[in-house]
Parts: C-alpha cells; sequence; structure tokens
C-alpha cells in the first residue's frame, strides 16, 4: 500500500465517506467506515487498502448506474481501518477519533459482561460522537 493511496482515500472519506456509529441493539452500537461509488476501481482500492465488505446495489432504471458500497464494520477491522486513515483526514478526524475510542472500549472489554461503568463510558462516548460537528 502506497501512501499516496491512503492520502487519496482520505479525501474520498472526507467529502463521500462515513464515519459512524450504528445501533446493533438496545445500548449497543457498532463503529463502521464506509464508502459508496459507481466506481468499482475506487471501491477495490478501499478493500486493499482498508479491508471490508462490498456490496452491489443494482441499477433500478436503464439510465442508472450500479452503486458499490463498502462498509467495515467488525470491531477489529474497523481499528486496523481506522487506525491506517485517521493520518489522512481532515474533515471527519475528529468522529473518526470519538468512534476509535468506542471501539477500543468493545476491544478492551474482551467479551465480558458490561458495567454499568462500560455501559455509561459507551454513552458518553456516543453523546460526543453525536455532537461532533464535521469540520470543512
Amino acid at each position: 500500500m502506497k501512501v499516496e493511496d491512503l492520502w487519496y482515500l482520505g479525501g474520498l472519506i472526507d467529502a463521500d465517506g462515513h464515519v459512524g456509529l450504528h445501533k446493533a441493539e438496545e445500548g449497543r452500537y457498532v463503529p463502521s467506515l464506509s464508502f459508496v461509488n459507481t466506481s468499482k476501481d475506487l471501491i477495490d482500492l478501499f478493500e486493499a487498502c482498508l479491508g471490508g465488505n462490498t456490496y452491489v446495489k443494482h441499477k433500478m432504471k436503464p439510465t442508472h448506474t450500479d452503486t458499490y458500497e463498502i462498509v467495515i464494520r467488525k470491531n477489529d477491522d474497523f481499528l486496523r481501518a481506522a487506525y491506517l486513515i485517521e493520518p489522512y483526514l481532515r474533515i471527519k478526524r475528529k468522529k473518526l477519533l470519538v468512534a476509535i475510542q468506542y471501539a477500543e472500549s468493545i476491544r478492551d472489554l474482551a467479551g465480558r459482561n458490561r458495567t454499568p461503568e462500560v455501559q455509561a463510558h459507551r454513552e458518553s462516548l456516543r453523546q460526543l460522537w453525536e455532537n461532533t460537528a464535521i469540520e470543512g
């Protein structure tokens, strides 16, 4: 992987990507990184550098183009990709840093039961993520 590819992907994520905390079930959220585009080449570059699962959204009308979405949701995969891409983000960096903290709280728990303290910590991170503005 070339550093130029990470700069390029950072720009794509800042412009058209998404850094999120998605509700999985009551009180549980999953950090994610995603990108949607009509260019399969861009999706392949994203996957080669950062990983993820690709989904095809087939065109609805003859004049439309198929769209590809790549999503990274598995916690360890998210952390690997986030650590790689974070230095190359400008606009969505703060949101990504909060999502990284959330993902690290999942990793650090290592499958143990969630205590009220852990739940409160994660809720405070989720609130911080919600209130973090995307900067330009």
